[in-house]
């Protein structure tokens, strides 16, 4: 069976390292984040949870700049997706490095420039 993927953000160690062992004995596969990000990057389609969904839940307690990573060529679908939460998008048919491109301005911009 395939085991589901958990994302667990607690920057409390031992609140954390105790989820995460409940999560693998319950044969979940797990990731953590211990510390607030910087950016993040999302793909606006995935099955489960779209990026602009998952984009609305981060920005109910974070601000920290969204980057929409796509494959898509609707215009419409991502700029929905930029004014309903992300910061910029970028088509993957672009390439990598133009994500990095954009992940350095976002990180590297004055607090000044919105």
């Amino acid at each position: 069976m395939y085991a589901q993927k958990n994302l667990v953000p607690e920057d409390a160690d031992d609140l954390r390292d105790a989820i995460v062992l409940v999560l693998l004995e319950q044969d979940y596969r797990v990731q953590t984040a211990p510390d607030d990000h910087d950016l993040v990057a999302l793909d606006i389609g995935m099955p489960k949870m779209s990026g602009p969904n998952a984009c609305a839940i981060i920005r109910q307690d974070s601000q920290v700049p969204v980057i929409m990573f796509t494959s898509s060529n609707d215009v419409a679908e991502f700029s929905d997706a930029i004014i309903k939460c992300g910061s910029d998008f970028v088509l993957k048919s672009t390439g990598v490095i133009e994500l990095i491109v954009r992940i350095e301005f976002h990180l590297n911009k004055p607090d000044d420039i919105e």
